[in-house]
């Protein structure tokens, strides 16, 4: 751990500064829709866009503490968290199959999710099975209303099995909780489930052939927003040519959803000096917190 907080302090600008003694997120495993103002209490949290440094928030920082030791991550073979106070009411979003044109239950959700997954099976429809150790399916509530979608599993998550669990995971979890959520408030997915040989961006073959069971994720978890995490993610989620640079900052629909596309994790990490993506990317998720009635 104390090589990967060496290595953030090296690369990062984000900065986390908490006036209390700990986080304050959404209470009882928080799940949209957003509960009334009064139900959520949270501190200040904003990211500087002065310091090169992670400044060393002991027990307070949500990366090393024993506080986020003891945050879940996973359960069954999808990773579903299960959440508590769900509203079953929720409305289905427009322009969606018959797959989400009703209101989900726990049971509907996580067997559905489940049903993908063994859709999926072993999977050999495309070359990346010949290289991967394991699929990386998702993970996460699948009643947020707020989704991440990165580009594909790297070497940590192909060992893991898990999205965003090497260092560009970190700082993800740290720009979750500067959102004043915690990872398992929100679903994280990929365009793709296998990882690409030398983390080389997706062919379109395997794009599409992994689309259909992303999409049907989707569907059945019906988020407000989608997160796109990078170019190939956006460009994909949004079928664009756009650069990332002319993407990010605006708000685009797709079926209904709307999609924030921001700089990947990854390209934050390898910016050096360069401030300017990561003020950008901060802005982004500003803009979603704000659209989601989220503390700003």
């Amino acid at each position: 751990m104390s090589d990967i907080i060496d290595d953030l302090e090296n690369y990062l600008e984000f900065q986390i500064r908490i006036g209390f003694k700990q986080i304050a997120l959404p209470q009882n495993n928080w799940s949209p829709p957003i509960p009334e103002p009064e139900s959520v209490q949270t501190t200040d949290v904003v990211f500087s866009q002065k310091d090169d440094d992670l400044t060393a928030l002991g027990e307070d920082d949500p990366i090393t503490s024993s506080k986020a030791a003891n945050i879940p991550y996973c359960g069954s073979a999808h990773n579903i968290i299960r959440p508590n106070g769900i509203n079953s009411e929720r409305k289905p979003i427009d322009g969606t199959s018959e797959l989400s044109s009703r209101a989900f239950d726990y049971k509907d959700k996580e067997a559905l999710l489940e049903n993908i997954r063994l859709e999926i099976g072993d999977c050999v429809r495309c070359p990346l099975h010949e290289g991967r150790r394991n699929i990386v399916f998702g993970e996460g509530n699948p009643y947020t209303e707020l989704m991440f979608i990165g580009e594909g599993p790297g070497a940590d998550e192909d060992r893991e099995g898990r999205p965003f669990v090497g260092r560009a995971g970190q700082l993800l979890d740290k720009m979750i909780a500067a959102m004043t959520l915690r990872r398992s408030d929100v679903y994280i997915a990929n365009i793709v489930k296998c990882r690409p040989p030398q983390n080389r961006n997706p062919l379109p073959v395997e794009i599409k052939t992994c689309g259909a069971f992303l999409e049907a994720q989707i569907r059945v978890i019906e988020p407000k927003v989608i997160i796109a995490l990078g170019r190939v993610a956006a460009h994909t989620m949004l079928e664009t040519k756009e650069p990332i640079t002319s993407l990010r900052g605006k708000f685009r629909q797709r079926s209904g959803i709307d999609v924030m596309p921001t700089y990947h994790p990854a390209y934050l990490l390898r910016g050096g000096k360069d401030r300017r993506p990561k003020v950008e990317a901060w802005s982004d998720l500003q803009q979603v917190m704000s659209y989601l009635n989220l503390h700003v």
